[in-house]
């Protein structure tokens, strides 16, 4: 999943239109560049650029979002349209994943789950199941995907934990982190490394500390430092920063979750916000230092 955020927090480029029409020009250059000797190399690729193309667009929702938070001309009706831009992508997200080509992997991911010798314990996410990845290439862009899912929930609900119920925030969490699990420290790379790093801070922002699954965040804490510097290039401090002042509405990650984390730096406000939801009222909480 990439971040493609300018200093002022605004995406650098403007969302691409999406549609059969653009999905058919797309196909032929990724077509043209794809390697014969992969077997649905096309298709493979078109699917990791329609969501990066999904999820550049969720960026853009984010930065929309955060404005309207922060304007003074701010009213909770304000919700309602965040909600409606969030379901939007949200639906993108769950037709992409619907695609045949993603119904074959999955079930050759389960035939061959089926047959995997025990896991090493070190390749396991604490005492959630195992998995054994066949197909990484699948696999990447599930992570992905999941890492996109838990993104718009916190554009929609800008607060740390597994809620609201019904969101799938903490099963997509621990499924990343399951897959993350698998992959012995050898076999990352810098590219793909730095994906997984924000794929696992998300899993952190969700598993919500010691407020929310103590045991979980700590394994998130303990996997995310694997990734520095070797795979990133920087510091898990540094980086962290940038994600929170410069993701719209990612919010603030407390010391008990990542304790390494120097926060005081970034001044936040909790407020609350009356929405109507199918015809319910419920309270938003949003922090407004990183909306």
């Amino acid at each position: 999943m990439q971040t493609t955020f300018s200093t002022d927090e605004t995406p650098m480029i403007a969302p691409l239109p999406a549609g059969p029409k653009h999905e058919s020009f797309h196909r032929s250059w990724i077509s043209a560049l794809s390697d014969p000797a992969i077997p649905n190399s096309a298709d493979w690729g078109l699917a990791n650029f329609t969501l990066d193309n999904i999820m550049h667009r969720g960026c853009h929702v984010a930065r929309k979002a955060r404005t309207m938070r922060l304007s003074p001309n701010y009213k909770p009706e304000h919700e309602i349209k965040i909600h409606r831009l969030c379901q939007q992508i949200d639906d993108d997200l769950d037709r992409w994943k619907s695609q045949p080509l993603f119904h074959r992997a999955q079930a050759e991911e389960e035939f061959h789950q089926k047959l995997a010798l025990p896991v090493p314990a070190e390749n396991c996410f604490l005492h959630y199941d195992p998995v054994v990845v066949h197909n990484r290439m699948y696999s990447n862009l599930i992570t992905d995907y999941r890492a996109a899912k838990l993104y718009m929930s916190l554009v929609k609900y800008p607060s740390m934990g597994p809620n609201p119920a019904g969101s799938g925030r903490y099963q997509h969490a621990v499924e990343i982190c399951r897959v993350l699990a698998s992959k012995p420290l050898h076999e990352r790379d810098d590219v793909r490394g730095a994906e997984e790093a924000m794929c696992l801070f998300l899993s952190g922002v969700v598993f919500g500390g010691d407020d929310y699954y103590p045991m979980e965040s700590k394994w998130v804490q303990r996997a995310f430092q694997e990734y520095f510097p070797i795979y990133t290039g920087t510091t898990s401090d540094f980086l962290l920063g940038i994600w929170l002042e410069n993701c719209p509405c990612v919010p603030m990650v407390k010391e008990k979750n990542f304790p390494w984390t120097i926060l005081d730096s970034i001044g936040v406000q909790s407020q609350f916000s009356e929405v109507v939801e199918d015809g319910e009222k419920r309270m938003v909480q949003y922090e407004v230092g990183v909306l």
